[in-house]
């Protein structure tokens, strides 16, 4: 339930307008409720191992392909989230993460396109390559 109901419309909440072309990156608000999101995580990782317990479930894998990506857009402070930092990493030593570090880097290259051609279009960069963005 955490991670469609509040971690998913976390990350969503910034994708959308970065697909859309209509910023480059989180604001002020994005980044609020999506500490708002990482302060639940934490609470819930502060009792147990996993997100669903002391073990390895589903629930595991579906956050860390949404945490992954919105660390990517808010980097997780190691400090303020000492819990989902470590989380992260048992995740990442998994023998099979690469799968999602492989759907994540295509998320990431999509992204940067998309935040390229944002600021291309704001005049902020001048060069210009074809992309997958929306253009409204």
């Amino acid at each position: 339930m955490y991670d469609s109901s509040i971690l998913f419309p976390a990350l969503h909440r910034i994708t959308i307008k970065i697909y859309e072309l209509k910023t480059d990156g989180p604001s002020d608000d994005d980044r609020e409720y999506a500490e708002y999101a990482c302060d639940i995580l934490e609470k819930i990782l502060g009792e147990q191992t996993y997100v669903a317990g002391n073990f390895l479930s589903i629930a595991d894998f579906s956050v860390i392909a949404c945490i992954s990506s919105l660390h990517y857009l808010i980097p997780i402070q190691m400090n303020t989230y000492p819990r989902i930092t470590a989380w992260m990493k048992r995740m990442e030593h998994l023998p099979y993460y690469y799968m999602n570090q492989y759907g994540l880097e295509k998320q990431i290259k999509l992204m940067e396109e998309c935040k390229n051609k944002h600021r291309r279009m704001n005049g902020e960069i001048s060069s210009y390559s074809t992309s997958t963005c929306s253009e409204k």
